[in-house]
C-alpha cells in the first residue's frame, strides 16, 4: 500500500455534491450516495471545487491521471478523510505486477530486453567471419552447432542502422524449446529486473514484441517475445523448405 496524508480542511461533501451537479455527473437524490461515491467525483477529468484557478489547483486536472494509472495496474484507491482534519488517500497496488528479468541490449539509440531465460549466451560476432548460407539465412557454426543469425531488420523490420563504431558487434543466442537463434546487437548493457507494460493500448499487436519498460534512464525498452521469434522463422525456414523441395 502507499499512503498519502495532509493536514488540510479534508473533502467538503456537500461543495463535492454541489459541483458534481452543477457539471451534469449528479442528477439522482445525493442523500442515497456513500461518502464512496461521493469522493469518486473528484476523479472525473476537469472537477474542482475551488473556484479560483491557480497555478497550482483549480484545473481539476491529475486525480483523473492518478486513477487511470492505478486502475491500469488493476490497483485501487480509498479514501478517508475528516473535516478539518485532512484526507488519507491510500493506494493499494497488486504485488502481482509482472516482473521481468532481463538482459537490456542496444540496436543504434534504442534499447529492447531479452527475457533472461530465453538466453544462452552472448559473444563477440565477427562479421567477416565465414558462415554458411541455408534458404537465404546465414548461419554460423557455434562449436558443434550451426545458429542461424538475425538483426532486428529481420525480427521487427526496424529500419534503423546499427551503429558504426570501432567496438565489434555482439551475437545474443536466444533459445525457445532447444530451438536456437542469434540477435546481432551493437551493444549489451547488462542484466535487471523491469515491471512489464502493456504495448497493444499504445501501438497494438506488434509481432516479436511482448510488452515494453521504463528503464531507469527513463527511456522506453521493447521486450522481445523471445518464442514468437523463433517460431516465425522456424516456420519461414520450413515453408522455403517445402517450396524448394527439399
Amino acid at each position: 500500500w502507499i499512503l498519502l496524508r495532509d493536514d488540510g480542511r479534508g473533502l467538503d461533501r456537500e461543495k463535492i455534491i454541489s459541483r458534481a451537479r452543477e457539471s451534469g455527473l449528479l442528477k439522482g437524490n445525493p442523500d442515497t450516495l456513500t461518502d464512496r461515491q461521493v469522493w469518486s467525483f473528484i476523479f472525473k477529468p476537469g472537477f474542482s471545487t475551488r473556484g479560483d484557478v491557480t497555478e497550482m489547483s483549480g484545473r481539476g486536472v491529475g486525480m483523473d491521471v492518478v486513477e487511470r494509472m492505478v486502475n491500469r495496474v488493476n490497483g485501487r484507491i480509498d479514501i478517508y478523510t475528516r473535516h478539518d482534519r485532512g484526507t488519507l488517500f491510500v493506494l493499494k497496488i497488486p504485488l502481482t505486477l509482472s516482473l521481468l528479468e532481463g538482459m537490456v541490449i542496444r540496436v543504434a539509440n534504442d534499447y529492447f530486453i531479452i527475457p533472461t531465460t530465453d538466453i544462452r549466451e552472448s559473444i563477440v560476432y565477427d562479421e567477416s567471419a565465414e558462415k554458411s548460407i541455408f534458404r537465404g539465412v546465414n548461419f554460423i557454426q557455434l562449436r558443434e552447432e550451426y545458429i542461424p543469425v538475425f538483426t532486428l531488420n529481420d525480427i521487427l523490420s526496424y529500419r534503423k542502422k546499427r551503429t558504426i563504431s570501432n567496438a565489434r558487434p555482439l551475437l545474443v543466442i536466444m533459445e525457445h524449446e532447444r530451438e536456437a537463434i542469434g540477435l546481432v546487437v551493437d551493444e549489451v548493457i547488462g542484466n535487471t529486473t523491469v515491471v512489464v507494460k502493456s504495448v497493444f493500448d499504445i501501438l497494438g499487436s506488434i509481432h516479436g514484441v511482448s510488452g515494453c519498460t521504463v528503464l531507469g534512464s527513463g527511456r522506453v525498452g521493447l521486450i522481445l517475445d523471445v518464442k514468437s521469434i523463433v517460431g516465425k522463422f522456424q516456420k519461414k525456414l520450413e515453408s522455403e523448405s517445402v517450396a524448394s523441395g527439399s
